[in-house]
C-alpha cells in the first residue's frame, strides 16, 4: 500500500510539474508574440504541420523572416503564435516535445547572397 501510495504522489507530482511548466511556456509565448501584420497584405506561409502541409497567413515580411529562422511558430492550447526564435527555443526547453513547434532549417547561403545550387541539378 505505501509503494503504491509512493507512486500515485509521484504521478501526481509530474502532473503538476509538466502542468506548470506547460503554463511557463503559455506566459512566455503569449508576453512576446508577433503580429502577422496588416490584414490586407497576408500571404500564406506553407509549413509541415504532422503530416500536412498548414498555410498560415502572414505579411510577406514576417513571411521571410520564418523563411530564414529568425522567427518560428508554436502551437499552444489550439492557437498558433508567431514568436521570435529566442522565445521559441525558451518555450521548447521547458514544454519539451508537448506542443507543435516548427523553425525553419537555416539555409546556406553563398557570399553573393543566392541560395546554393544542389549538386544534381542538370544544366
Amino acid at each position: 500500500k505505501k509503494a503504491k501510495d509512493q507512486a500515485l504522489a509521484r504521478e501526481r507530482d509530474e502532473k503538476r510539474a509538466r502542468a506548470e511548466r506547460l503554463a511557463q511556456a503559455r506566459d512566455l509565448v503569449l508576453a512576446h508574440t508577433v503580429s502577422r501584420g496588416p490584414e490586407a497584405g497576408l500571404v500564406d506561409y506553407r509549413f509541415p504541420y504532422g503530416k500536412k502541409i498548414r498555410p498560415f497567413p502572414v505579411a510577406s515580411v514576417i513571411r521571410d523572416g520564418l523563411a530564414v529562422g529568425r522567427l518560428g511558430l508554436i502551437e499552444i492550447d489550439g492557437q498558433i503564435h508567431l514568436v521570435p526564435r529566442e522565445i521559441l527555443e525558451r518555450a521548447r526547453e521547458r514544454v519539451a516535445g508537448d506542443v507543435f513547434t516548427y523553425i525553419a532549417p537555416p539555409q546556406a547561403e553563398t557570399d553573393d547572397g543566392y541560395p546554393p545550387i544542389p549538386d544534381d541539378l542538370d544544366w
